[in-house]
């Protein structure tokens, strides 16, 4: 379940008005949209200064609502599916943008949890000390973090010690909603093997919370001449628990 915030929030739309909008030429009975911080005067001009890289005039506008236009979600959805290989297709639909990682890390904790209200996302360390600032700084929500260790947290072993902070968050009245986790990790750069995702996975489903998988870094996974790259494995993959709601970006 989302939270309060979160569904409410997942019930606005956004006027698009796409259908309807004034061409010169093509549609010159359409709408002109004036309520949005756009200089419609300006889109040809743009369009023609941007010339060469299929620049069309929509995107000088806020018409597609403020989570990327559809040519780029579209886009981004045939990367995922090529370069990640989910267990099924990812839609454009299922394909958010925001201004980068910070502002995407923020958004899950808004609709994932409720504020001022002991609710908290688990975290293990070490880990990226930004993540705090991202996930709490403007949420009303606490982060519990969870001592893992630099290599432990990446082993099967890891989901016991989960499992016991989520226990000990519970017994101080401290509601856990999901936990995130760094894959590859940041800093460690170690990836999460199959084995400890489907072990976090089943922990998430077990007791009924969100598995965040920030996956920035999944396509910049390198080798050293002594040593391969390490496998990385996205959590839509095949053979990955499917049942728990992911959030990846």
């Amino acid at each position: 379940m989302l939270s309060a915030r979160g569904a409410r929030w997942a019930k606005v739309g956004y006027a698009h008005g796409v259908q309807n909008r004034y061409d010169p030429v093509k549609n010159p009975q359409g709408a002109v949209k004036l309520e949005n911080a756009e200089n419609s005067l300006m889109h040809s001009e743009l369009a023609q200064f941007i010339d060469g890289l299929s620049f069309d005039q929509s995107c000088c506008t806020y018409s597609e609502g403020y989570t990327g236009s559809l040519r780029l979600r579209e886009a981004m959805a045939n990367h995922l599916n090529a370069h990640f290989a989910p267990a099924s297709a990812i839609d454009a639909e299922e394909i958010t943008f925001a201004a980068g990682v910070t502002n995407l890390n923020e958004a899950c904790a808004l609709v994932a949890c409720n504020p001022d209200a002991d609710e908290a996302i688990m975290l293990g360390k070490p880990v990226y000390g930004a993540f705090s600032l991202d996930l709490c700084l403007r949420t009303g929500v606490d982060i519990e973090y969870v001592s893992v260790g630099d290599r432990e947290q990446f082993t099967p072993a890891c989901v016991s010690a989960f499992e016991a902070g989520y226990d000990a968050a519970a017994a101080r009245g401290k509601k856990i909603r999901a936990l995130v986790i760094c894959n590859p990790h940041n800093p460690l750069g170690h990836c999460y093997p199959r084995e400890t995702l489907v072990g976090l996975l089943q922990l998430c489903a077990r007791k009924g919370i969100h598995l965040i998988s920030d996956e920035i870094y999944a396509l910049s996974v390198y080798g050293r001449a002594d040593r391969a790259p390490e496998a990385f494995t996205c959590v839509f993959r095949p053979s990955i628990h499917p049942s728990i709601h992911s959030f990846i970006h």
